[in-house]
C-alpha cells in the first residue's frame, strides 16, 4: 500500500509520530508543502492521502477541491488531520486594545 503524507503546516511532533507508527507498513511518500503535493498525488496515484494541516487551511480545500474533480484521483481516500494554531489569550488582546483606545470612556444615565 502507497500513501503520501502531506505536512500542510507545522507539524505537531506527537500527530507525526502516531502517523508514522500507523503507516509502518506501508511505502510512504511525504510531501512537505500542500503547494507541491497534487503533481505528486498524480504521479504516485497512491491507495491512501493523509494531509496534516490547519484548521482553516484554504491550500487543503483546494487540493481537495482539485482531487475530487479530477478523474484519476477522485476515489483515493483522503485522511486529513487538523491541527490547531497554538492558544491564543483573547483577555491580553482586549487588555492592550483598552490601552491604546484614546477616547475617554462616557457614562450616560439610564431611565
Amino acid at each position: 500500500m502507497t500513501i503520501v503524507l502531506v505536512i500542510g503546516g507545522a507539524p505537531q511532533a506527537q500527530s507525526l509520530d502516531a502517523l508514522l507508527v500507523a503507516t509502518s507498513d506501508c511505502d510512504v511518500v511525504f510531501v512537505e508543502s500542500i503547494a507541491h503535493c497534487y503533481s505528486v498525488i498524480r504521479r504516485v496515484v497512491p491507495d491512501r492521502v493523509i494531509i496534516s494541516c490547519d484548521v482553516d487551511d484554504v491550500a487543503t480545500c483546494q487540493l481537495l477541491s482539485m482531487m475530487r474533480a479530477d478523474r484519476c484521483s477522485s476515489g483515493v481516500p483522503v485522511l486529513t488531520c487538523p491541527t490547531l494554531r497554538e492558544p491564543h489569550d483573547f483577555d491580553d488582546d482586549l487588555a492592550d486594545l483598552d490601552h491604546e483606545t484614546s477616547t475617554p470612556s462616557l457614562t450616560a444615565s439610564m431611565n
